[in-house]
């Protein structure tokens, strides 16, 4: 058994690193807004923002960006944001029911793949309206849920799914696998939910790249890799992977 597992290691491996030397030659490999958010959040504060950093449980994203700001790490676990070393300022809060700042008293709120995880995103998004200054930015990145990945990770019973979350990611163990809803959790919903709410200027930027969900199996990759090539040159902004939000109150 311990050599049958060290086999199938050895050949998830052999894969992977094949993928990903593939991966690196499709041109859309190379646009990833998930690795722009903390520059994008650092350009949208200026020393002395106060910035809420939702979902802000273990560390934040941006602190070198934003070093000369005043940062609210804010996260409905008090366990997580008690491992949180970047941030001073660490208040537990269930965002979709209150922000806990006082109302025009921030300058950005800010989230990384946080709401996928929330029921009601349309109350978040509510919520960042209320505690943001008048010309305040709401920032936001978050899955697609019609790219291939969100879409196997509903379809799959939540056992299988965290199985293979474990199997191709064994830290997932260590900081849990939170529930996945993914409401408004689309370039369209999410800019109508926006402007729904009283924001303004609401830009959306996104990312086609996907594949390493599936570099442990070769043919998988090969295929995800030439379907991500495909709309990212339709430009179908609808199947793309992550969404970037910047929106000005």
């Amino acid at each position: 058994m311990h050599r049958f597992c060290s086999l199938k290691m050895r050949i998830i491996k052999q894969n992977t690193k094949i993928s990903e030397a593939l991966a690196k030659k499709f041109p859309h490999y190379h646009a990833d807004v998930a690795s722009k958010y903390p520059k994008v959040v650092g350009s949208h504060s200026r020393p002395g923002s106060v910035i809420v950093d939702v979902g802000g449980g273990r560390s934040c994203a941006f602190v070198q960006q934003c070093n000369n700001s005043n940062i609210i790490a804010v996260d409905i676990s008090a366990g997580e944001l008690a491992l949180n070393q970047d941030v001073q300022d660490r208040r537990v809060g269930d965002v979709t029911k209150y922000i806990p700042v006082g109302d025009r008293s921030v300058d950005v709120v800010a989230s990384r793949f946080v709401a996928e995880h929330l029921r009601r995103t349309d109350l978040f998004i509510k919520e960042a309206y209320r505690v943001l200054r008048p010309g305040g930015f709401f920032i936001t990145l978050f899955p697609n849920k019609r790219a291939p990945f969100t879409v196997i990770n509903r379809v799959l019973p939540k056992k299988v799914g965290l199985q293979i979350a474990y199997a191709l990611k064994p830290t997932a163990k260590e900081i849990g696998v939170f529930p996945a809803f993914y409401h408004l959790c689309s370039p369209d919903q999410f800019r109508k939910a926006c402007l729904a709410s009283g924001f303004s200027n609401v830009k959306v930027e996104v990312d086609y790249f996907q594949s390493s969900y599936f570099y442990f199996c070769l043919p998988l990759a090969a295929v995800s890799l030439c379907y991500e090539w495909m709309v990212s040159k339709l430009a179908l902004e609808v199947l793309s992977s992550l969404v970037l939000v910047v929106a000005t109150r």
